[in-house]
């Protein structure tokens, strides 16, 4: 990914790098709860998180430096209600709560409900 990175540079490589690193962890995510593979989803849901909220800040960078961002915010606005939309759905297929006991290894609670919780109010918040 830091290698990846290098390629996408300037205000509107960042957001194309940032949000397709987002879009990439989402799938992870679902992929991984149909699986119920909860500890790596809830990793990949965080990650996804994280590139997500590193969006808005780069389009906002490109307005103050005089470019127009018209395209971006269309694109980020329809990611933002898609990556919605899956979150929804993953929020009524997913337990609310796991406890996730790998072999040989201490137990984890996973509080999957307020994670995609967070998750939806980050894209929320962010259009």
């Amino acid at each position: 990914e830091k290698l990846m990175q290098f390629w996408y540079f300037g205000d509107f490589g960042a957001f194309e790098y940032n949000l397709k690193e987002s879009d990439k962890y989402l799938v992870e995510a679902k992929t991984l709860f149909d699986y119920q593979q909860y500890l790596l989803a809830y990793n990949a849901l965080k990650k996804s998180d994280d590139y997500f909220l590193k969006i808005k800040p780069t389009i906002n960078k490109a307005q103050r430096s005089g470019k127009s961002i018209v395209n971006e915010q269309k694109t980020f606005s329809e990611a933002a209600q898609k990556h919605i939309e899956v979150l929804s759905k993953l929020e009524s297929d997913v337990p609310a709560t796991v406890v996730w006991q790998p072999e040989k290894q201490a137990a984890t609670n996973l509080d999957l409900k307020t994670a995609i919780e967070t998750s939806i109010k980050i894209r929320k918040n962010n259009l």
